[in-house]
């Protein structure tokens, strides 16, 4: 059976010893995640920077009406 992660809610398999947010599920605490920390921030400053963009566009296309 799936072992649903407590702090993430991730689904793993029933062979997982970790989660990939870093909980164990043997000792039922937190390690260091698997995830590479510097891929996040890069993630959540393209999705800003695509935000900003369709902001503008959104904006000259409403002067042009």
């Amino acid at each position: 059976m799936a072992k649903n992660c407590p702090k993430c809610r991730l689904i793993n398999p029933p062979t997982a010893k970790r989660c990939d947010c870093g909980y164990d599920f043997h000792t039922d605490s937190m390690e260091e995640s698997y995830l590479p920390r510097s891929r996040l921030p890069v993630a959540a400053a393209g999705a800003g920077v695509l935000v900003v963009i369709v902001l503008i566009v959104l904006k000259v296309f409403l002067r042009m009406l």
